[in-house]
């Protein structure tokens, strides 16, 4: 299980460090926000796509919305929620920063690739894999520490978050061979739907999950 975030004796207090502190304090802040800027830097580069008559790439959209601003604050919400509700070991600092760090310089460059083309679009997609991966191995570490009779909507949500990661690396595979842009508007026409239903599913039993927590009474000394 991750560790929890030890003690500083040394910390900076300029007004970039104090601003920091507040948005990184839990994953669901840090994620929320980066999804929220991240939204907004689509829209931008939307309406200059339109602006200037450049059709944005397809694929570089459907992987920069669906896998990166969508799972944003999906993650961030099963790696602060369940081990607060089950009281269990907070994610370590250093993993969800690190998992951030990669997933926003990846959404930067897949930005990019939405108007400069594939091999800023490969670029991006390679380096959400192991954000990913980093994200699937902390959930997986709070799903074993989860109570038994818990795990089952764990597991679950697990599996669909590897089908949701094995649907990213055949989007990055796809690119990767050489294919017509009516091939790959085909392939998000596909895999879109299905990763919209696959976010939807987790949701609904991260929900479950929080719900079905035991309650936690606090002990009273007098």
């Amino acid at each position: 299980m991750c560790l929890a975030i030890g003690h500083c004796g040394q910390r900076s207090n300029g007004p970039f460090a104090r601003v920091w502190r507040r948005v990184s304090e839990t994953p669901l802040r840090l994620f929320s926000l980066s999804a929220a800027f991240h939204l907004l830097l689509i829209i931008t580069i939307l309406v200059y796509a339109d602006a200037n008559d450049m059709p944005p790439g397809s694929v570089a959209l459907f992987a920069v919305l669906l896998y990166g601003i969508a799972a944003f604050p999906v993650f961030g919400a099963l790696l602060t929620g369940l081990p607060k509700k089950y009281a269990l070991s907070p994610v370590h600092y250093a993993r969800y920063t690190g998992i951030y760090l990669l997933m926003f310089v990846a959404l930067l460059i897949l930005e990019a690739g939405i108007l400069l083309g594939d091999a800023l679009l490969i670029t991006g997609m390679c380096l959400l894999l192991p954000a990913w991966l980093l994200s699937l191995r902390a959930i997986s570490n709070i799903h074993e520490w989860l109570p038994a009779d818990r795990q089952v909507f764990s597991r679950i949500i697990l599996l669909l978050l590897v089908a949701q990661f094995a649907g990213l690396g055949f989007a990055l595979l796809v690119t990767l061979v050489p294919g017509t842009v009516t091939d790959r508007h085909e392939l998000v026409l596909i895999l879109a739907p299905t990763s919209l239903l696959v976010w939807l599913a987790v949701m609904l039993l991260f929900m479950r999950l929080m719900n079905t927590a035991p309650q936690h009474v606090r002990v009273v000394r007098t």
